[in-house]
């Protein structure tokens, strides 16, 4: 019988997907062979979906019902086919609140979604995607300090960030705010809490210099280089900036250092303060030597590392430099002993036995003529050495790093009648940002490369840093 039913239906030009809509449609499910009770059965459920369906659509067209459903439990995130929708309800969804915060976060939901454009869309911090739903969800969290009414917010703004920012400031701020400040009501920073509390300690009128566990003493100097900071910038940056500023360095010297191994963190802080001083105090030391420098004195002075010598077996190797100061040095010594130690680590073994978990991203070709362009992950420590000694340059220091997984490295080849020319070494940082990119010599990229590196960011999901160099 089903043998007939397939040729009847081939014979109607019809095909079997077409044949399941219609059985499903009318209630007959995918089969006619089904007893009359079965298939009262499926269509009664198909109904019963039909209408789930018709409710959540009349939901959609009405935020403040998508809203109060989302806040009151009754919209689950998979029920929504809108991407913005879906994460929104997510996003409430994961909240911790009681039933009390859950009404207070509908409150403020609910005016935001009124007054402004924010409250379903999301931007861009630091290479990461964040969603503006999860900032407000924090925020309500802080309502003991809010300092004035909800119901007199009036963003006055079409940006959204700046919608943003002007709700935080009505409701949290008496004096101005830097604007980077924002970007701490993401849940995105491992200290986010003590970095909310600066937001609120400025905005009360109070000095950052008070402000309790900051990373290194602020000097008046650097305390207010902290509120210039570049907007863009996200808090760790900004202290960077006051910090180097503040010693007397420039924009120039702040961008080489954010993009090393240091400009994340302030592990260390009173050893690496001397090295910013020894940048200040060489300012015609050309700004490029920057990242080496810092990744010699990081290896010399605090690296540990791992070298697999046999099958599961571990070595562990100390800092060659563990007193290792900056006193005394000078600028033609330094760059000596970077270039002998990338002679060296590019000739060691210890790194060819690193092997490196996948970063995750997806690599890159793209076919032009005769040429096939590629981006590939390098997935070991010999895999940096090869990569170094091709391209005369010290990526073989982030074997380390890349086995931690605090990084990862990716080589750009272009091969051309039949013959690979290796071009550019990347780096891409775990969360997604490329932040350097260097050929032979380290030299920084041209155009062209720098549009295939687009393309391919743009297909993995990955974004690049604006201190990324073009030969000009």
């Amino acid at each position: 019988m089903l043998l007939k039913m397939r040729q009847h239906i081939e014979a109607l030009g019809l095909t079997q997907k077409s044949y399941f809509d219609w059985c499903w449609t009318n209630g007959f499910y995918d089969s006619l062979d089904k007893s009359d009770a079965d298939r009262a059965s499926e269509a009664a459920f198909h109904q019963q979906v039909l209408a789930r369906n018709a409710a959540i659509d009349k939901t959609l067209r009405d935020p403040k019902k998508l809203i109060a459903h989302a806040c009151a439990g009754k919209m689950h995130p998979h029920e929504l086919t809108r991407l913005k929708w879906s994460a929104f309800c997510q996003s409430v969804q994961n909240s911790d609140s009681g039933a009390k915060r859950r009404k207070t976060l509908e409150e403020l939901l609910l005016v935001v979604n009124e007054r402004a454009d924010f409250l379903f869309e999301q931007l861009e911090i630091g290479g990461q995607i964040v969603h503006y739903v999860d900032a407000l969800i924090i925020l309500n969290d802080h309502r003991r300090q809010w300092i004035r009414p909800l119901k007199d917010w009036r963003p006055g703004k079409h940006n959204r960030k700046l919608q943003f920012g002007s709700l935080l400031r009505h409701l949290l701020a008496k004096y101005p705010v830097p604007a980077f400040m924002d970007s701490v009501w993401f849940p995105r920073h491992v200290d986010g809490q003590e970095y909310r509390d600066w937001f609120v300690h400025i905005g009360c009128g109070r000095h950052i210099r008070c402000a309790t566990r900051l990373p290194f003493a602020l000097t008046k100097r650097m305390a207010h280089q902290f509120l210039l900071a570049p907007d863009a910038y996200n808090i760790v940056q900004a202290l960077y900036w006051a910090q180097i500023h503040g010693l007397g360095g420039d924009r120039r010297l702040t961008e080489a250092v954010l993009v090393t191994q240091i400009g994340e963190t302030f592990a260390h802080q009173e050893f690496w303060r001397t090295v910013l001083v020894f940048f200040v105090n060489n300012p015609l030391l050309d700004r490029r030597h920057v990242g080496p420098i810092i990744d010699y004195l990081q290896f010399q002075k605090f690296t540990v590392q791992e070298i697999m010598v046999a099958p599961e077996v571990i070595d562990t190797i100390q800092p060659p430099q563990p007193n290792l100061t900056m006193q005394g040095r000078t600028p033609a010594a330094l760059l000596r002993q970077v270039e002998e130690w990338h002679v060296e680590l590019n000739r060691s073994n210890n790194a060819h036995g690193l092997i490196f978990a996948p970063a995750g991203y997806k690599p890159f070709e793209k076919k032009h003529g005769e040429e096939v362009w590629t981006i590939i992950e390098l997935l070991s420590g010999s895999d940096l050495v090869k990569e170094g000694n091709a391209l005369s340059h010290c990526v073989a220091t982030y074997a380390y790093s890349c086995a931690q997984g605090y990084c990862s490295i990716w080589t750009m080849t272009c091969v051309r009648k039949n013959k690979a020319h290796k071009l550019l070494t990347i780096e891409v940082q775990r969360h997604g940002m490329i932040v350097q990119v260097r050929g032979k010599n380290n030299r920084e990229c041209t155009r062209s490369e720098l549009d295939l590196i687009h393309q391919w960011a743009t297909k993995a999901g990955l974004t690049i840093d604006n201190y990324v160099e073009l030969i000009e």
